[in-house]
Parts: C-alpha cells; structure tokens; sequence
C-alpha cells in the first residue's frame, strides 16, 4: 500500500514538477510517530525522495515529535536535497513570544530543518479566523513591527546550516516495517511499544551527545551499499549502525549488515532484538545478533557502548564531568572549515558548559543573533 501510494501520489506529482520547473513541497498527515505513519501513509521516508524539498509539520509549544524532524532530515541528508521545510508555529496561541519561536525554532535547525515555513500570515480576522490555529505572524500582533529580530537569526542560522555537508558517523535503521509487522487497528499496543523505545533510543543519542541519521528500509534497499567498514545510503557514509527494539528486518537490510560486519563494521542490537527477515523466522539473523555488541533499551549502556566504539567528535559538559542533555548540536563540514550549531533545548533553565571538540585549528564563534563573528 505504500509503495501503491508513493508511486500514484507522491512520484507523480514530483515529476510533474519537474518537467513543469517547479518545486514540490509541503508536509504529509500523521507523520509524527509509527503508529500513526502505519495507519494513515504507511511510512514517511520513502515519500521525501520524491519532494524537491522534503517537508514536515509541527503544532503546538512544545519540541516533543524529535523523529519527525530526524525522519525528513535523514533523507534529504542521503538524497542529497539541500532545504529541508518545516511549517511551524501552528497552534503555539496567539500570546506565543519571540523566547517561544527561538526555543522551537533552534530546536528544529539542530536537528536538520533549514526552512521555517510560518504558520501563518491571515489577511484578516473576521469570522473563525481568529481561532483558526493562532497565531497569524503578520500585522495584527503588537510586537510585528519587531519581528525582524527573530527572522534576521533564523535567516542567518538557515544560510550556515546549508553550508557544506552534514556530518554523523552513526546510523539508525528505522522500525517502520517493524510497527508493521505488529499493527492492529483494534489494538495498538505493540506497535506503539515499538515507537515508545525508538523514540527513547533517538533522544538518548542526542543527549549523549551522538548524532545520526535514520536509515529507512526501503532507501537503503536501492541507495545503501558496503565498502570495507563503512556502510552508505546516497550521499552519506557511516561507521556504526545501531538497530533500536524491532520485530523484523527486511532482507535488503539484513544482507547490508552482514556484509557490513564482514567488512569489519560496528554494528549494535538493541534489546528487543529483531527474530524475523521479510516477517519470517531466521537462524542467519540470530548469527549476525551474535556477531555484533547487544545492549539493553538503557542510556546509560549506549553511551558506554558507544565510548569504546566510536570516538565522539562533541562533548558538551557541566563543572561536575556530566554530559549536558538539553544541549544538543549539529556537526557540518564545508571543506576543511568545520561548523557547529549548539542549542539549549531546556527552555526554563540555562546551562555554563564546557564544549570540547574533536580537531586542531583556529575557532570562531558566530551569533546569529548579532550577526558578528568573534575569534575564540
């Protein structure tokens, strides 16, 4: 079904675009977690191969749907696309603050959004308009005559996230096909168990300070290769893989990952581990499970894990030694210049932190804010 509702949707109205010179954009209902993806479009990734610049959306004063954004920027990570949109600020209330929009809004830059698409500018309030998902960003707000001083720092922050390449050596298989597998629409307990722990897993590699991108099944199936210890979706190469809590894998997958370990990379299975390839039993899976590290759903054993594996590039501390979790990043690399993007996502507390980075060389802060650059 999803394949049928790519190819008579989505990749249809892509090539029309492009044979028309246009750019197809926009966002797809229900993205937000595997439960819904299940119901509703069956899975999202697949779909941003056929958007010019693939896009999301985000209701509501809170950073709670982390995967969603990683979803659609993992793609356009390996598919090459440059702007990754989001329309945000829908239902944030009409008293939301310059303070709400920068927490939101830095939020969604470190995790790969490159194009804010606010929600929305109405001609007019009559009628329902009023409480039509607020806020309008336009003339009726007291403070729009100001609003150039959050849309100058988000301006400047979209031009230096996409400079150069994104960089993260991990990869994290995706459980869409996993929530498949155990979907039932009159009970959808295991397959939101299966989102519960995935999502567990995406956020405790932020916080420990470990940036990824999602590998979707059916992308790898036609983008993913092996070359010695390194494995490679489209344009992106990765050291490490790690499969979250899942049920199946499909074949595609599993024959990447053992030619992966072959190769000599480093590959981490994640308790509940998968039994099942394409939804059958499989004695060569549990061969592969035995030859990679296996951890339980823990943070705290993820970061160990990954400590002897994998050299991390940032270290974002407090006075005591203790990773900062609220303070996430993003890594990119244009040439040999190497750009980092840091932002609290701890909107009530403020953090002094020790940042380390992995490299030799001069150092530069920019503050979008200002739009100066200092030497550091």
């Amino acid at each position: 079904v999803t394949d049928l509702f790519m190819e008579s949707f989505s990749r249809r109205i892509y090539d029309w675009c492009k044979a028309n010179r246009l750019k197809f954009t926009g966002h797809y209902l229900c993205e937000d977690n595997l439960t819904v993806q299940t119901r509703y479009i069956g899975a999202a990734m697949p779909h941003y191969e056929y958007m010019h610049v693939p896009g999301i959306d985000h209701l509501g004063r809170n950073i709670d749907d982390l995967i969603t954004v990683k979803q659609v920027s993992s793609a356009a990570h390996q598919l090459g696309k440059e702007r990754v949109l989001c329309e945000t600020y829908g239902c944030t209330g009409w008293n939301m603050s310059f303070d709400d929009q920068k927490w939101i809004g830095d939020w969604q830059l470190c995790l790969g959004v490159n194009l804010l698409n606010q929600h929305l500018a109405l001609y007019s309030l009559r009628g329902c308009r009023k409480r039509d998902f607020p806020p309008s960003i336009n003339y009726q707000q007291s403070w729009w005559p100001h609003h150039r001083l959050v849309s100058d720092y988000f301006a400047r922050l979209s031009y230096i996230l996409t400079r150069g390449k994104f960089a993260a050596d991990i990869l994290v298989i995706h459980p869409i096909q996993s929530a498949w597998s155990v979907y039932n629409p009159r009970d959808t307990t295991r397959a939101d168990e299966v989102n519960k722990r995935f999502v567990y897993v995406s956020e405790a590699l932020c916080r420990i300070h470990r940036d990824y991108d999602f590998g979707d099944e059916k992308i790898m199936a036609t983008l993913g290769r092996v070359e010695g210890d390194t494995i490679i979706v489209g344009g992106s190469t990765y050291k490490l893989v790690i499969v979250p809590p899942s049920t199946t894998l499909q074949a595609s997958t599993f024959n990447l990952l053992r030619r992966f370990v072959e190769g000599g990379g480093k590959l981490i299975f994640i308790d509940p581990v998968p039994e099942l390839v394409d939804g059958q039993g499989s004695d060569q899976l549990r061969k592969l499970i035995e030859l990679a590290e296996r951890i339980d759903c823990e943070k705290e054993q993820l970061q160990r894990i990954l400590d002897e594996l994998l050299p991390s590039d940032v270290e974002v501390k407090d006075d005591k030694g203790e990773q900062i979790g609220s303070i996430y990043y993003q890594h990119r690399i244009l040439g040999k210049v190497h750009i980092y993007f840091l932002a609290n996502t701890d909107k009530d507390r403020s953090h002094g932190a020790m940042i380390s980075l992995r490299g030799e060389g001069r150092l530069e802060e920019w503050d979008p804010l200002k739009g100066s650059i200092r030497e550091v």
